[in-house]
């Protein structure tokens, strides 16, 4: 007999235990397995614990992640917006779970193009995060203060910021020590870490280290394959940057070799309407016409439009 079964589909510790595989699911990257647990949670837990309740404001918290992870980044600041006024009423300005609402909402800001609002956010954040993860921070052991996870986290995030308004140099001058601390305080396979070093292969990228961010990429897609899986959703993108860190360096074959079968993995794994797979059509098609294979080429321009059409504009 299951737990469902022994205290009810509404039990506060059932709630956990479906709250708990959201998260399971999210951090295996089966985003929709985990929304398909996390929105139903969210409205039970409204109508049983309240919308203030701090657990509800938690499972809030998950849906706009899900949201986000989809693509659906519209949605994710609906959500969000007020999310963070409650939360500083509920738990306060500096709480761990506001500033982390806080980042989030920068994070989807910045994917809708919405750059600058997203720096405004970041900057007092990241000076909040290092003066307040320290001792009396209730998740707190050994590491404090500019050494603490979140606190890193939020580094790499206003790196990510400066990179989008073209301030590189900024970006890198903050992400080269991040990756020697995420080594040093998580480890070198950490999934946190190993977000860090594809970070710091788009920035060595942007400023024309192309070798050095091959040789980065080729790393980080092997140790995320090992860590993650290969079908995960950041694997693939790490597989996505390597074949397009190739095709920089004109070795346009080895990209087409990556993006052929990532593209169908990407169907498979996220859905051919998801904008990964989108973005990653449109490299296939520009690697075909690279290396001439123009038939190829348009076999997938059509349907990609058709496509684009329908899918732009839904989330």
């Amino acid at each position: 007999m299951d737990m469902r079964a022994r205290l009810g589909e509404e039990h506060r510790r059932t709630l956990d235990v479906i709250f708990k595989m959201g998260r399971v699911y999210g951090a295996m990257g089966r985003y929709n397995e985990a929304l398909l647990l996390e929105e139903p949670l969210l409205r039970v837990s409204k109508r049983i614990l309240g919308e203030e309740h701090p657990d509800t404001l938690q499972r809030i918290k998950s849906v706009t992640s899900r949201y986000s992870q989809l693509g659906c980044y519209q949605e994710a600041v609906r959500l969000e917006e007020p999310l963070i006024e409650v939360s500083k009423k509920v738990l306060g300005e500096v709480h761990p779970d506001t500033l982390s609402s806080i980042q989030g909402l920068a994070y989807n800001y910045s994917r809708l193009g919405r750059y600058s609002e997203a720096l405004e956010l970041e900057e007092p954040l990241l000076k909040v995060s290092q003066e307040v993860l320290g001792e009396e921070h209730p998740d707190t052991l050994a590491i404090l203060g500019e050494e603490h996870p979140d606190t890193l986290s939020k580094i790499g995030n206003l790196a990510v910021r400066y990179s989008q308004l073209g301030r590189y140099i900024e970006a890198l001058q903050l992400e080269e020590p991040l990756l020697e601390m995420s080594k040093k305080v998580l480890g070198e396979k950490h999934p946190d870490t190993l977000s860090q070093i594809q970070n710091l292969t788009i920035r060595y990228s942007q400023v024309g280290r192309f070798t050095e961010s091959l040789q980065l990429d080729q790393c980080v897609v092997e140790a995320s394959k090992k860590v993650l899986g290969e079908e995960h959703p950041k694997t693939l993108t790490r597989i996505q940057n390597l074949a397009c860190s190739y095709s920089v360096l004109g070795r346009y074959s080895e990209a087409l070799h990556l993006e052929e079968p990532l593209l169908e993995m990407s169907k498979k794994v996220l859905g051919k309407k998801h904008h990964s797979s989108l973005f990653r059509t449109q490299n296939l098609i520009s690697t075909y016409l690279k290396v001439g294979k123009y038939n190829e080429a348009l076999q997938h321009g059509e349907p990609l439009l058709e496509i684009s059409k329908r899918v732009l504009g839904e989330c």
